[in-house]
């Protein structure tokens, strides 16, 4: 078992203590995300979401799917939400990249962002 499945394993027995920690299965998305297993992140994602459709580590994730699955606008709007939500700037230029991309990918000649570059 690798180390993003090991990952996996221990967030779940969190879960058994913890059934309603929606951090919890935005965590699990996330891993699931970085094995390529989208369904399996969407799932967690909307286990996550039902309980609180206002986290933002959700809104993250879910931007994230919604780009890899070539949702444009969809990854659009949430990139936007998750950009301007980074309180410490410390994210938010990266996430404003994918913001950016997934304008252009939507066909967006002159997509908004103050980024020169990404």
């Amino acid at each position: 078992m690798g180390e993003f499945e090991e990952a996996i394993k221990a967030n779940e027995e969190a879960l058994a203590c913890t059934p309603r920690a929606a951090s919890i299965h935005g965590d699990i998305a996330a891993l699931y995300l970085s094995l390529g297993r989208i369904a399996d992140a969407r799932a967690a994602l909307e286990r996550g979401l039902a309980i609180n459709p206002d986290d933002r580590e959700l809104t993250n994730v879910r931007a994230r799917i919604e780009f890899l699955e070539e949702r444009w606008a969809d990854a659009t709007a949430r990139f936007r939400v998750v950009a301007a939500s980074d309180a410490d700037g410390e994210y938010a230029r990266y996430y404003e990249c994918f913001f950016w991309l997934a304008q252009r990918r939507a066909g967006v000649l002159k997509p908004e962002s103050e980024l020169q570059t990404c």
